[in-house]
């Protein structure tokens, strides 16, 4: 996917054994401070299937506000 995007992969976060329910999982808060420190660099999230990113629709919305929000 990143090649399809002509882009780098600048990091790269893999949740094991973390349920795709819980908002509080280790990975993606390392993503969010990632993308924050480096706001204006990054331009996608590639998440290999969008139910790994949240499952609950409002959570996902949420975070795709959140990510929005830095410029992702």
């Amino acid at each position: 996917k990143a090649e399809e995007l002509n882009t780098p992969i600048l990091e790269e976060f893999v949740e094991r054994g973390v349920s795709g329910t819980l908002i509080d999982r280790p990975a993606l808060a390392q993503a969010i401070v990632f993308c924050a420190k480096n706001k204006g660099r990054i331009a996608y999230l590639i998440i290999k299937d969008v139910d790994r990113l949240a499952r609950d629709g409002y959570v996902y919305l949420s975070l795709k506000k959140q990510f929005n929000a830095m410029g992702v």
